[in-house]
């Protein structure tokens, strides 16, 4: 049976094994905004500014070309609901570097699949990839398709 103290052991050496990971994977600017801010910056596969900041929530905002803050928005992976505390080293979460990496990676690597996934809490969408409005007459046809299968007709 795993005892509290191995198993706060292991967590401990997971979220520095996460720490110095991020770390290795940052150029040397990043590198220091995050010692001094507990942020860095990076640019997106499609040339938008983005600012990750240390968090699990709400952590990933986009900059106009002036630097101001464009909008903030929220992507994670998704939590193992059912876990072994026996084997996990926490339940279901994963050390909040491990997630700033990602984050990082999916931005530069596919920004538009991370703006597929994400959820935006506050501001706008970075102008070269907004997201299509719904328009009237699409959510006027969904609530007729929606009624005709409730009533069967």
């Amino acid at each position: 049976m795993m005892t509290t103290y191995s198993w706060v052991e292991r967590r401990l050496a997971a979220e520095k094994r996460a720490g110095l990971l991020l770390v290795s994977m940052l150029n040397e600017r990043q590198r220091r905004q995050f010692a001094h801010h507990q942020w860095f910056d990076c640019v997106g596969s499609r040339g938008t500014r983005y600012r990750i900041e240390y968090g699990r929530i709400n952590n990933v905002s986009w900059r106009r070309p002036s630097g101001r803050l464009g909008g903030r928005m929220c992507a994670a992976p998704e939590e193992v609901p059912e876990w072994d505390p026996y084997t996990a080293p926490h339940p279901g979460r994963m050390p909040i570097e491990d997630q700033m990496l990602g984050q990082l990676l999916t931005l530069v690597a596919d920004e538009f699949a991370y703006l597929r996934v994400a959820n935006l809490v506050g501001g706008r969408w970075p102008p070269a990839v907004r997201r299509p409005r719904r328009c009237w007459w699409s959510v006027r046809s969904f609530i007729r398709d929606v009624r005709e299968v409730w009533t069967g007709g």
